[in-house]
């Protein structure tokens, strides 16, 4: 996906750009997040983009998916996990029927897991170039 962005602030080491919410993303509502209708991408330096210009930046699409994907439904298969787990280990092995408040909490309990093994997979993609968004071309 190549979006248009402008570039707001340049820093050591990188280069902050606004990328304007598209027609496209109208369902998706991520940008609205940022405030203003735009979403804030931190890109590696290039020595030839100043502040204020306009750029084009390439967006791998598998990686968008494949990441929203891992995102949003990695925990609350999670959650269902531990219910699950927390039901047939009761009755199973224990050989008592917990309340749905003892399956809430382990439930809960594999889902917060999984938000610090997401934080630690997004460590380790975060290495990988070839995933990242990349600045293609200066517009002005």
């Amino acid at each position: 996906m190549i979006e248009k962005g402008k570039v707001v602030n340049i820093n050591p080491g990188f280069i902050q750009v606004k990328i304007e919410r598209a027609s496209h993303c109208a369902e998706c509502n991520l940008c609205s997040v940022m405030g203003e209708g735009g979403m804030l991408l931190q890109l590696p330096f290039q020595d030839n983009i100043r502040e204020n210009d306009e750029v084009e930046i390439e967006i791998p699409d598998v990686s968008l998916i494949k990441f929203s994907i891992i995102l949003f439904i990695f925990p609350i298969i999670s959650f269902a996990i531990g219910v699950i787990f927390s039901e047939l280990f009761s009755i199973k092995i224990l050989g008592v029927d917990f309340s749905e408040g003892y399956q809430l909490l382990v439930g809960l309990c594999f889902m917060i897991c999984s938000f610090f093994i997401l934080y630690f997979y997004n460590n380790r993609i975060n290495k990988k170039e070839n995933i990242k968004p990349r600045i293609i071309r200066v517009l002005q």
